[in-house]
């Protein structure tokens, strides 16, 4: 599709498990890792404004999400999030069949 694709091997782990997601210092975290490679993306692309995720009822990945954007002061996209119709729209497009859907931790 024309775009770059990156990505970076998660080297912290899930260390700080509360729902509200504070930065320890010591970076070693994974949310940490997504902070370094979307920092990355920025220095290559100073364009980039915002970043969209597949958050839909996770309040964990969400917030960690929003707190790597707003430390990036990026905008946090999460279309799905708590939309009512999700799990209908989820089935309906893994039962098509053409989508092979990977877990990705």
């Amino acid at each position: 599709i024309g775009v770059p694709f990156y990505m970076r091997e998660i080297h912290g782990q899930s260390k700080i498990k509360s729902l509200v997601y504070e930065n320890d210092g010591d970076g070693s975290d994974e949310v940490e890792d997504l902070y370094i490679l979307l920092g990355q993306i920025q220095a290559n692309h100073p364009e980039v404004e915002g970043v969209s995720s597949g958050a839909i009822l996770s309040t964990y990945q969400r917030t960690r999400i929003e707190h790597v954007c707003s430390r990036l002061n990026l905008t946090s996209l999460s279309y799905m999030w708590r939309m009512s119709s999700q799990r209908s729209l989820l089935d309906f497009i893994l039962d098509d069949g053409e989508i092979e859907a990977i877990l990705v931790r």
